[in-house]
């Protein structure tokens, strides 16, 4: 009896737990999309003038020679975003009662379908001219493996092995943290500290520190009831930083 009590309260935190999680992820979602589709909406320069977004990234304080790249860089990430999705349906299905097993499974089937169809865009003419969201492609990807395949890779990784709040938590860290070191460091890097860093010195000192910011709030939050969790989570951004900047694949 005293087991089975146990094993019901451990169900129940547990179940607690991937309730919490689900609400970050929601929370993440909704003021991710707020403050991007501000930007793309844009800000009037005067009375009766059209919305332009150029003037919302002048008025945040972007250079103006960085305004063009910025809004590029933000176009990409916008579509990025939809990355926390990711965590949002596993926990969602968790939450609905599906086993961590069937998740694993759903996501193995849904990365297998992505790579194939990634494949036969570069080996099939007629689906490489029907390819969606080419605009957004970077140049590279036009000839090799799309970055949304490495990624969904390494999701489905992320939820074979490890438990559901750090899996959600490290796919959090590589969507949040990669776009606040993409859009802080094409709209500041080099403003502050000229350090370039990298393996092709492309990557800014500004950028870094988003990122390991972004990444250590986001594992507090996701584990602000742990026991000295802090220390962890500083060790989890450092890490997750030091991969962005020398990850060996040119994604």
């Amino acid at each position: 009896m005293t087991i089975m009590r146990e094993e019901r309260a451990q169900d129940a935190h547990d179940l607690d737990n991937v309730t919490y999680n689900l609400a970050v992820v929601v929370a993440l979602l909704a003021v991710g999309s707020v403050l991007l589709f501000r930007v793309k909406l844009g800000t009037p320069r005067g009375v009766g003038a059209r919305p332009r977004p150029s003037v919302t990234l002048r008025g945040w304080g972007v250079p103006l020679r960085r305004v063009k790249s910025a809004l590029r860089e933000l176009e990409r990430k916008t579509f990025h975003l939809c990355g926390l999705l990711v965590p949002l349906i596993h926990l969602a299905l968790l939450e609905g009662g599906f086993r961590q097993r069937t998740c694993i499974f759903i996501a193995w089937a849904i990365t297998s379908i992505g790579w194939s169809a990634d494949l036969a865009r570069l080996h099939i003419p007629f689906v490489a001219r029907h390819w969606p969201l080419q605009t957004i492609l970077r140049d590279h990807e036009h000839e090799q493996l799309t970055g949304g395949c490495y990624f969904s890779l390494g999701c489905t990784l992320a939820m074979t092995v490890s438990p559901p709040d750090v899996s959600s938590c490290a796919i959090i860290f590589l969507v949040l943290g990669d776009m606040a070191a993409a859009l802080i460091g094409v709209s500041f890097g080099g403003e502050v500290a000229s350090l370039k860093l990298g393996r092709e010195g492309k990557k800014s000192v500004e950028g870094s520190l988003a990122m390991f910011c972004v990444c250590f709030l986001v594992a507090m939050v996701f584990f602000w009831d742990v026991q000295l969790s802090e220390y962890a989570a500083v060790v989890a951004a450092a890490t997750a930083t030091l991969t962005e900047l020398y990850e060996p694949l040119l994604l």
